[in-house]
């Protein structure tokens, strides 16, 4: 809020006001709240386990897909075959990697 003009910084003025007068003279000092406290991460939470076996299958998986694909054959293929392609060997990776895995 300004000292001396009865109004927050958003607040409409008041009909009729007249405008601040430009004086070097009176300095307007303006109130800012503190900044809110900053809330500690969560680092010492621990993550689900079963999160951390899928991420790391899933991250088995792909790294076994870019190794099996050809990948000077990638960009003259069409893109449906393609799909159709990764698809079944990426089916095939997760019955080899997780057989309880499903589809």
């Amino acid at each position: 809020m300004f000292k001396g003009l009865g109004r927050t910084t958003f607040s409409p003025k008041p009909a009729g006001a007249a405008p601040p007068l430009a004086d070097s003279s009176v300095a307007v000092i303006e109130e800012t709240p503190a900044p809110p406290p900053l809330k500690p991460r969560e680092l010492a939470k621990t993550p689900d386990p079963a999160v951390l076996k899928y991420e790391t299958l899933k991250r088995q998986i792909h790294i076994q897909l870019v190794d099996r694909l050809d990948l000077n054959r990638v960009g003259e293929m069409d893109p449906t075959t393609l799909r159709t392609e990764i698809r079944s060997a990426v089916e095939h990776l997760c019955d080899t990697e997780d057989p309880d895995l499903n589809r």
